[in-house]
């Protein structure tokens, strides 16, 4: 079956790829575009094409009947999130692990405008990989992402540890969200030690995009083309998007309400020469009655739950903000 992405990388032009869609399990053999599922155990949707053309906005697509279950299995209202925020800290606290990323889901009930709702993310957030995504096995789905999960171009590469949301007007960062950045840091250098990669790592730095900033430290590494899925997958879900220590995160994950589904997972493209994977945040799937947004926060020992909600609402206005 066909499936169709539009996508508009930092410092890129938007372009459309247009090719055979197929389950993903293993290595792609091909030049073209993956859309991966939080789950790591999940297969991943394939779009088979290296020919691609300038697009500014996007076509026909296919939006999907809403699924209205969500409504009573994935929904969380702020008394309900802060109880589960509170169970993640009590997690912690019992010295089951040291980080986790709770997650909600927001449906918007409003007729769905993807031909206009990309190019105006594309032009809202210069600095984001903006994607818009079609295809039978996922669904429509459109995202506006800051965080890099793996660059690599000519056996050179990077990836950065994310964390931390505040306001461009806001405070400073806390110690609480230095504190995420640190696991987010340590996960990553454990990933590359593993796996015999020499990396450098940059200085913390802020970097914005639209209303909020963030936390970000670069590694650069070396290293050869056919060590790149093995990476990637060793990479997801980083303690961004899932928690530290890993495992320990992803058991707890498993009594959340919301289905993440691609959510938190990660998009892009991948040649012999080229690759950019980007993890799927600030997204949302859309129906034909409106989308259904997702956001998640870092929880920590110092977490306050209501600060956690507040900070779920900045991070669904990202997208919010052009969905009009």
């Amino acid at each position: 079956m066909i499936g169709k992405v539009w996508f508009r990388f930092p410092g890129e032009e938007s372009v459309c790829l247009s090719g055979q869609t197929a389950v993903l399990h293993t290595a792609p053999r091909e030049a073209g575009f993956l859309f991966m599922p939080f789950d790591r155990d999940m297969p991943g949707v394939w779009i088979n094409g290296e020919k691609t053309e300038a697009q500014a906005a996007p076509g026909r697509y296919n939006i999907p009947e809403a699924n209205q279950d969500y409504l009573e299995s994935d929904y969380y209202n702020r008394a309900s999130y802060m109880a589960w925020v509170e169970e993640a800290r009590e997690a912690i606290r019992s010295g089951m692990l040291e980080k986790v990323v709770t997650a909600r889901s927001l449906f918007r009930a409003l007729p769905p405008r993807p031909e206009v709702w990309y190019p105006a993310a594309c032009q809202a957030y210069p600095d984001a990989a903006v994607c818009l995504i079609d295809a039978p096995r996922s669904g429509l789905w459109l995202g506006a992402s800051p965080e890099p999960l793996l660059h690599w171009k000519d056996g050179e590469g990077y990836t950065v540890a994310l964390a931390g949301t505040r306001r461009s007007d806001g405070a400073a960062f806390s110690a609480k969200e230095q504190e995420e950045q640190a696991y987010i840091g340590r996960f990553i250098e454990e990933v590359f030690q593993a796996r015999g990669i020499a990396f450098e790592r940059g200085p913390a730095e802020e970097i914005a995009q639209g209303s909020l900033r963030h936390i970000r430290t670069r590694y650069g590494f070396r290293c050869a083309y056919e060590q790149l899925w093995e990476l990637a997958r060793s990479l997801h879900p980083t303690p961004a998007v899932g928690g530290y220590p890993r495992v320990a995160a992803l058991q707890l994950l498993q009594r959340e309400r919301t289905a993440r589904s691609y959510y938190a997972g990660y998009f892009g493209r991948w040649t012999p020469d080229e690759i950019s994977l980007w993890v799927n945040l600030r997204c949302g799937r859309l129906y034909r009655n409106g989308i259904l947004q997702y956001a998640g926060t870092g929880i920590t020992a110092d977490s306050d739950p209501a600060a956690e909600w507040l900070e779920t609402e900045m991070k669904l206005g990202v997208l919010g903000k052009i969905l009009v």
